[in-house]
């Protein structure tokens, strides 16, 4: 951007995080709404405390009535002030109640979806390209797309934990051939075999679930240029469009790797091999990914019920038609079809680079509650996502002037349609 000026490859930009809320402050609005989102997420901490208190004295309850009535069926009776040798029921209700709790708290936690990317065509300043890492469990997970530059947003995003995330990645899915959802791939797995070399040790098999065009290039690149499907598993997509692993040898390895219930893709509206897909894990939870598509009724009938929906919204209401010519969402596509499907939460990504700050959302007070609008190293459980919404006015307020801007073009380009039509 310095015509004058050469880049210089090696500077690291560094903007001190107290510039940043100086700026915010100036905003006219921003203080108050910021104090009112952060009422709102005392109210919805104090209700989950509360919720959560009430199930420790039901469980404690249980516990007691449990002990009384194994008690009385032993002939056994404790008089006031007496303690009760522990028994091997007890110990074992013990041990079953720890391992609840512990299950309680993974859920928390994991599941947890890392947005890497969530701009389309190009990166800007604001928003790189296609990139979602989906943190399964402490040692597994997946990349679901993966376009240029993804391997330095993790580097951003984890610093000296990447090597942690390289060798807990167990899977990349990719869910188009257009350059913005892939060409990070290749540096991926040419940094996973470094890591392989420099602890010395032989990492799990990647699995690569792609498309049968992408599979040939990059046989093509692993022959022609350099070795980079060492210690990897392919799947075509096509091969997940039933919702079972059909005893395949190579799926079963696949399911029990991720500790899936099901994977299951579906060719969706766009263009390059499209495919949309829904992990359902064997916890219980079920998140579908779009990739890029136009409203689609297969995407819709493998997602019923999914606990998370990540849908494009590449461009805003009233460019159907641009939509349509591209095969892409807009932003009450999306939203149409999180309702049609039935899932507890939408969150919003792959918008046009003209959206960097903020898209334009139109929606009504009811769906605006289960809607997110994801941004570049946004990191969230599913635990967190009913706070998104609460951010929505927060956003609109520090992107006042940018959303006003916006639109203003969007009228504009309504005004022009208009004259078209009616001189037409």
């Amino acid at each position: 951007m310095r015509p004058l000026t050469k880049w210089d490859r090696t500077a690291i930009p560094v903007l001190p995080r107290s510039a940043i809320e100086a700026e915010a402050i100036e905003t006219v609005g921003f203080t108050d709404s910021i104090q009112e989102f952060r009422k709102t997420l005392e109210n919805l901490q104090s209700s989950k405390s509360k919720d959560t208190q009430t199930n420790t004295e039901l469980n404690n309850v249980t516990s007691t009535h449990s002990e009384r009535t194994e008690n009385e069926q032993c002939g056994t009776t404790i008089s006031e002030g007496e303690t009760m040798k522990e028994t091997p029921m007890s110990s074992q209700n013990a041990t079953l109640q720890m391992a609840t709790c512990d299950n309680v708290d993974k859920k928390t936690s994991f599941p947890e979806i890392v947005f890497l990317g969530t701009g389309s065509a190009m990166p800007n300043n604001s928003r790189n390209v296609s990139a979602i890492l989906l943190n399964i469990s402490e040692d597994t997970s997946i990349i679901m797309d993966c376009g240029e530059g993804t391997m330095g947003q993790i580097y951003r995003h984890y610093g000296d934990s990447t090597d942690d995330i390289l060798q807990k990645l167990q899977c990349v899915y990719v869910s188009h051939l257009h350059a913005d959802h892939h060409t990070g791939l290749i540096n991926i797995l040419l940094e996973r075999q470094k890591l392989a070399v420099k602890l010395g040790i032989e990492l799990k098999p990647v699995n690569l679930i792609l498309p049968n065009r992408l599979i040939g290039w990059l046989k093509i690149y692993d022959r022609e240029f350099e070795s980079i499907l060492q210690n990897v598993r392919i799947t075509p997509c096509k091969d997940l469009l039933r919702p079972t692993h059909g005893n395949r040898t190579d799926l079963v390895q696949l399911y029990d790797q991720l500790n899936l219930k099901m994977i299951q893709t579906v060719a969706v509206n766009h263009f390059g091999q499209p495919y949309g897909v829904a992990v359902t894990h064997n916890n219980g939870w079920k998140l579908v990914y779009s990739g890029d598509t136009m409203p689609c009724h297969g995407l819709i009938d493998i997602g019923q019920d999914a606990d998370v929906l990540i849908h494009e919204g590449t461009l805003e209401d009233g460019m159907e038609d641009e939509a349509l010519d591209k095969r892409h969402s807009t932003i009450a596509q999306a939203v149409a079809i999180g309702n049609k499907m039935n899932a507890g939460f939408l969150m919003l990504t792959h918008f046009s680079q003209r959206y960097h700050k903020m898209p334009i959302i139109n929606a009504s007070e009811s769906d605006m509650k289960k809607i997110g609008i994801a941004y570049d190293h946004m990191k969230v459980s599913f635990e967190d996502l009913k706070v998104l919404p609460e951010l929505l006015p927060v956003l609109k307020c520090l992107f006042a002037d940018y959303l006003a801007e916006i639109e203003q073009t969007s009228f504009k380009r309504s005004q022009r349609q208009k004259s078209v039509v009616s001189n037409s």
